[in-house]
């Protein structure tokens, strides 16, 4: 039964390992995702469209006390 057990640690190890690794991924987001939070939202506005932007615009405001904010969890990827 020993035996097992030391085969399995190093065997689940792996498993775990290659779970993390792919569940990395790239995401894109768009000034359109509701996962952006504008406040406040009159505050905001899209100036017009541009071939330059993502989604063909972007968000702008002309008040100080505006913010936009982007919940997220991630970190560094080293090579």
């Amino acid at each position: 039964m020993i035996v097992h057990q030391r085969l399995l640690i190093p065997v689940l190890f792996s498993w775990v390992f290659d779970l993390r690794v792919d569940a990395q991924k790239n995401v894109t987001l768009d000034d359109w995702d509701t996962a952006i939070d504008y406040v406040p939202p009159e505050a905001w506005f899209r100036p017009g469209t541009s071939l330059l932007d993502y989604g063909g615009a972007h968000m702008f405001t002309e008040k100080p006390e505006a913010t936009a904010t982007l919940n997220f969890t991630g970190g560094y990827m080293y090579s």
